[in-house]
């Protein structure tokens, strides 16, 4: 849905509001504008269109400068278009975004999606830094301990990637 069309079916919308909410529905309404954009880049990434999803990412980054809880999601999800149209160097730096402006308490999740990116491109010492981190904040995440043992068979070492594999069952 391009603007036009929204600020178009703006009355439309409201009006459905309006009755939906008659009917003791609640109605969400976007807080704003950037709200509208990160809705419809993750409407592009599902239906594929990653150029689309990339504008409208990278818009809702621009219009949200100075709040990093909003940016770590956004520059995340943009990684992971850029990983499917395989800009594995763009990739890399929402990733690394996303990590530096997430939040202690959600650094690990974001660590672990970078980590995953790091080893199926081969920075194998990288991701494995990447799942150690992961584990250090969140100890029973198993799928860590499974990515951190296919490090450790990658680089030779069988016992510890034995060891993590079993902690990932």
């Amino acid at each position: 849905m391009t603007k036009a069309m929204f600020h178009a079916l703006a009355p439309v919308l409201l009006l459905a509001a309006a009755l939906i909410s008659g009917c003791g529905m609640k109605v969400q309404p976007l807080s704003n504008k950037s709200d509208w954009s990160f809705g419809e880049a993750l409407d592009a990434q599902k239906r594929g269109q990653y150029e689309a999803a990339i504008i409208h990412y990278t818009r809702f980054i621009q219009e949200n400068q100075g709040k990093p809880a909003r940016l770590a999601p956004a520059y995340n999800n943009r990684a992971g278009v850029y990983r499917a149209i395989k800009d594995n160097d763009k990739a890399l730096a929402d990733y690394n975004q996303a990590v530096d402006l997430s939040s202690p308490e959600t650094r690990w999740e974001y660590l672990m999606q970078r980590g995953v990116f790091l080893y199926d491109t081969g920075a194998t010492d990288d991701a494995l830094a990447d799942f150690e981190g992961v584990i250090a904040r969140n100890p029973g995440h198993k799928p860590a301990y499974y990515y951190r043992g296919l490090c450790w068979k990658r680089k030779g070492d069988l016992s510890r990637a034995e060891e993590d594999f079993k902690k990932a069952k």
